[in-house]
């Protein structure tokens, strides 16, 4: 058994890395701990790598996006730090809503054509939809918008489903293990921002 373990550890070196990295950054996501954004520049390193082996293109680009995202994330957090850890959440007008559902319906076409017709993406339209609404969450986990957990709830559970399909388990663990903690970060962060009595973004 210890032997039969050691050697998967052995064979698996990158992917494990990035599920321990991963649940250390949902935690912190958790938590509303301003240290989810450092653990978070680490991260998407290791989905790069993983979703190019995975032909999932569009999750590259996610995590370009999120290496990125994390640095900004990290210096907004930083500015107010007694407003975000464990402090300040906010729920999303339906006004900021809507603009963010158009600006997502515009950006899906192009994107699935490039994956579609540019890419050997093994299914597209699912890769285009994971990348917009990561791109949205990561907008508003920055923003300290409770409403960014439901969209990694669906980003989780297609990002599950490919990496199943392209025989990558770890990160099919990984994925599932995220979507069920999405629905209780959703919970949480919505008794954070009740304690807070605090007025939504317009």
């Amino acid at each position: 058994m210890l032997a039969a373990t050691l050697e998967y550890v052995l064979a698996h070196p990158i992917e494990l890395a990035a599920a321990l990295v991963n649940f250390i950054w949902v935690y912190l996501e958790y938590k509303a701990s301003v240290w989810l954004w450092p653990v978070g520049i680490i991260l998407p390193l290791f989905y790069i790598y993983l979703s190019i082996e995975a032909q999932f293109y569009g999750n590259v680009l996610i995590n370009l996006y999120y290496f990125v995202t994390c640095i900004v994330g990290w210096t907004v957090w930083l500015r107010h730090r007694s407003d975000t850890e464990e402090g300040t959440i906010v729920d999303i007008t339906a006004r900021r809503l809507a603009l963010f559902l158009i600006g997502a319906v515009v950006a899906y076409a192009p994107m699935y054509y490039v994956l579609a017709h540019h890419t050997d993406s093994l299914v597209p339209w699912a890769d285009t939809l994971a990348t917009v609404v990561s791109f949205v969450g990561m907008i508003w986990l920055a923003r300290r918008i409770r409403q960014h957990w439901i969209c990694w709830l669906v980003a989780n559970v297609i990002s599950l489903a490919l990496f199943y399909r392209a025989g990558d388990n770890v990160s099919t663990v990984v994925f599932a293990v995220n979507a069920c903690i999405s629905v209780l970060g959703y919970i949480r962060w919505g008794k954070l921002r009740h304690s807070n009595s605090v007025t939504p973004i317009s």
